[in-house]
């Protein structure tokens, strides 16, 4: 999962060509390899509305080898009362930190819309399709994806929609 910005650019002429995911890459280091995307997806909405609200895309690898190896990142689909004030964090590759090391931070989400989160976490370009996620019952789950730094800084809200949107691209 990413944002549509990273996946399909309106400025670049549509579609990326191609998408090489590196998990926990650091630096030079990439200790689990790396796949290639073999198709990505993101939704009219921002492929040919170009709306922010409708920002978020996903690359899909070509086997479960990263998930099997070392797990799945959870997301959810959260009402407005237990958004409101929830406490998430962010990770991304910020582009004022050194190349290729994945940074984080944390903070409130200070506005809950209909289908978009606001937060005042210091991101920078580079974090852009990262989650926005919350840590509960010992697990991480994604409740938006980040795509707008400034003040405040925005992410597509994971709504039921954008929930099942994500299940069926996984099949």
């Amino acid at each position: 999962m990413t944002a549509g910005h990273c996946v399909f650019s309106h400025s670049q002429g549509g579609w990326d060509r191609q998408v090489r995911v590196v998990p926990a890459k650091d630096s030079g280091s990439e200790p689990f390899g790396s796949q290639f995307g073999v198709s990505l997806r993101s939704v009219r909405g921002w492929t040919v509305d170009r709306n922010q609200e409708y920002d978020y895309g996903a690359v899909i690898l070509p086997n479960d080898d990263f998930g099997n190896r070392l797990g799945y990142f959870g997301f959810a689909s959260l009402n407005d009362s237990s958004l409101s004030r929830l406490l998430v964090n962010n990770a991304g590759y910020p582009q004022d930190k050194p190349r290729g090391t994945m940074w984080f931070n944390a903070g409130t989400i200070t506005k809950v819309e209909s289908r978009m989160l606001e937060y005042m976490i210091d991101t920078e370009g580079g974090n852009s399709g990262g989650p926005i996620w919350r840590f509960a019952a010992n697990q991480r789950h994604a409740v938006g994806v980040h795509g707008y730094g400034g003040c405040p800084n925005k992410a597509v809200r994971i709504t039921r929609p954008v929930f099942d949107n994500i299940v069926a691209w996984r099949r």
